[in-house]
Order: structure tokens, then C-alpha cells, then sequence
């Protein structure tokens, strides 16, 4: 028989004496004494233990296997004492010495040593001596007559002064002399407001434009957007907006009527999904999200503040008029790539 402390390490206190125990009494020893402490380090578990000698390696190797144990040790009883865990938080009263006082720096007097004698002390009398016996000693300056004060309450001597300067004018002669003065510049004349420039001025849409648009569409579509940017330059500025607005329409028309009008009347959301779609499609990438339809880079709307998603509204409404029947759906920008948006955005509403 043999005698063993056996002291454990973990991390949590609830059901590890239990644990040990089955552990320890599978193993064939018996317990008879135990410390259970709560430790900063973890759970601090010291046991004493009695068995059989070949069990040692049985119980270090079952030990071992548990994943709640952190560390241990088995070692020989010392006696009825337990030592001191190894796994205790040591407390020292260690209290480091005070820093050695610096070194005198060479040529300098150390602070520490002993204080300077006071400077020597002149008598009242010697010093008032030596400021009477200096050669420099300021010789007071020989009186300046003062100038003599004008009386300022004393009358001007008017008779002095020329008779012109004393006289004043009649209201007779200061008409004249106004009369005879020279009259005030006229006022510079305000320029003309310069006109507005077509860009700002908006204007009716380019029928002519539109129409030759029309003429060359059965031939180049559905490949057609470099003919509507040509078109869009050729026209003045402030026509710009209103003529692509008016080919679009034109151009929706045309594709309904090539398509047929099989199955009317729908309302404005089965003729966007049926007719206005599939229409705008053929021309550029285009998808229908939340009631909305999310166009693809259009090269109509490739420049700053040039935006061209009228012409595609104006197809959207033109493709889905002969669907709606009463013409009560209508579609409106939202945003524009042109203008700083992240793409082109169209809506039909009623």
C-alpha cells in the first residue's frame, strides 16, 4: 500500500470533487482527506490517497484523460499535511530599494552640498560715498524760458484779413454761380441682358429630325441607338429634350404595330411586362424590379447633365398605348446615369 497527494489544477468548481472522486475509487484508491480552494490561478483541489502501489500509473494515465483537469501532480505523502499547492498564487512582500542618487555632473557643484555663502554686505554710508564721488553724476540743466501761451478766448483779428474772405455771398450770386457750373455726367447706359442660349431656352420638338429618324428605323433596327444619338446632335439644344422625347413615342408605336395588337385591353402593368419590355429590350439591357425598370448603360446617357432617358420613356409609352387602350399610362424618369445616378430608373404611372 501507498500513501499519494494528488493535487489538481482546473478551471471550474462545480462537480470536480465528484469527478476525482470516481476517478480516484476506480482506480482502487481511497480517499481520506481533501482541499478544495478557489485560487486567481483557477480551482486549487489537493487530495490524500491510499492503494496499491502498480495503481499509480493507472490513476496518472485516467488523470490525464480528463479535459477539465488543466495540470497535476502525484507525488509521495508527506505525513497527514498537505504542501502547499504548486499552482497557488505566490504573494511576495518584496519592496525594491530606492534608486541610487545620481552622480555629480563634473564641473558643477551638486545641489546636495553645502549652500553658498551670502554675498558681502556694503554699508548705507560707503555706498552713498562712492555715488558722490562719481564722475558721471548727471549735472542739472540750465532753465529754458517758457514759450508764451496764446489766449485762445481772445477775438480772431478779422481786420486783418482780406476783405474778399470776410464777405459773404447774396443768394443772387450763389444762383449765378450755380447756374454757370458744369452739369453731372448722365448716367452710363445699362447694357442689354444678353439672350439665353438655345441649351436654356427649351423649345418644340424637331418634327423634320424625327422624321428622317422614322424613314431609316425599318433598316437599322433593332440596332438604332447610334442613329438616335446622331439625331439628338443634329438638332438645336433647346429641342433636344422634346425631339428624343417625340422619337421614343414614335419609335414605341412602331414596334407595337409590328408586333400586332393580339389581346387588348390589358392594364399598364401587364402591357409594361408584355409590350413596353420586350420593346425596350430589343435595344438595350432592361429589367423590370419592384414595378420599375432598371435600364442598362445607355450610350444616350453617357455624358454629364446630357441625359436621354426621354427617348426610352417616350418608346415605353408608345409601345404600351395600343395595349392600355384609354392612353392613362404615362412614364417618368426617376434618375439618370447623366445626372449622378448609379443607373436609369423608369416608371409608369397611371
Amino acid at each position: 500500500m501507498v500513501e499519494l497527494e494528488v493535487q489538481i489544477l482546473a478551471l471550474e468548481r462545480e462537480g470536480l470533487l465528484l469527478d476525482i472522486g470516481r476517478i480516484v475509487a476506480a482506480n482502487g484508491f481511497v480517499l481520506h482527506r481533501h482541499r478544495l480552494v478557489d485560487d486567481r490561478n483557477g480551482v486549487l483541489l489537493s487530495l490524500l490517497v491510499r492503494g496499491h502501489r502498480r495503481s499509480r500509473r493507472a490513476l496518472d494515465a485516467a488523470l490525464g484523460k480528463l479535459e477539465r483537469v488543466v495540470s497535476f501532480t502525484i507525488e509521495p505523502a508527506d505525513g497527514e499535511d498537505m504542501r502547499p499547492h504548486f499552482a497557488a498564487a505566490r504573494q511576495f512582500d518584496y519592496v525594491p530599494p530606492p534608486p541610487p542618487a545620481p552622480p555629480p555632473v563634473p564641473g558643477k557643484r551638486s545641489l546636495t552640498g553645502p549652500p553658498m555663502p551670502p554675498p558681502p554686505r556694503v554699508p548705507n554710508a560707503e555706498a552713498m560715498a562712492f555715488f558722490d564721488r562719481a564722475p558721471e553724476r548727471t549735472v542739472p540743466a540750465e532753465a529754458i524760458e517758457p514759450l508764451p501761451v496764446p489766449d485762445i478766448d481772445a477775438d480772431p483779428p478779422w481786420a486783418a484779413w482780406p476783405a474778399e474772405m470776410t464777405r459773404i455771398p447774396s443768394a443772387r450770386e450763389v444762383r449765378e454761380e450755380a447756374a454757370l457750373a458744369s452739369p453731372a455726367p448722365a448716367p452710363a447706359p445699362v447694357p442689354a441682358a444678353a439672350p439665353m442660349s438655345d441649351a436654356a431656352t427649351p423649345l418644340d420638338a424637331d418634327p423634320v429630325a424625327v422624321e428622317r429618324l422614322m424613314r431609316a428605323l425599318p433598316g437599322a433596327y433593332p440596332a438604332m441607338l447610334p442613329l438616335v444619338r446622331a439625331m439628338e446632335q443634329a438638332v438645336v439644344p433647346g429641342a433636344r429634350v422634346a425631339t428624343l422625347e417625340l422619337a421614343g413615342v414614335h419609335v414605341g408605336r412602331w414596334i407595337a404595330a409590328r408586333q400586332g395588337t393580339r389581346g387588348l385591353p390589358l392594364s399598364p402593368d401587364e402591357a409594361l411586362a408584355r409590350r413596353g419590355l420586350p420593346a425596350l429590350g430589343e435595344l438595350l439591357e432592361a429589367k423590370l424590379q419592384g414595378g420599375q425598370v432598371h435600364l442598362g448603360a445607355s450610350p444616350l446617357c453617357g455624358k454629364t447633365d446630357h441625359s436621354g432617358c426621354t427617348f426610352f420613356a417616350g418608346l415605353l409609352q408608345g409601345a404600351m398605348e395600343p395595349m392600355t387602350g384609354d392612353g392613362s399610362a404615362h412614364v417618368i424618369g426617376l434618375c439618370c446615369r447623366a445626372l449622378g445616378a448609379d443607373e436609369c430608373v423608369l416608371m409608369v404611372v397611371d
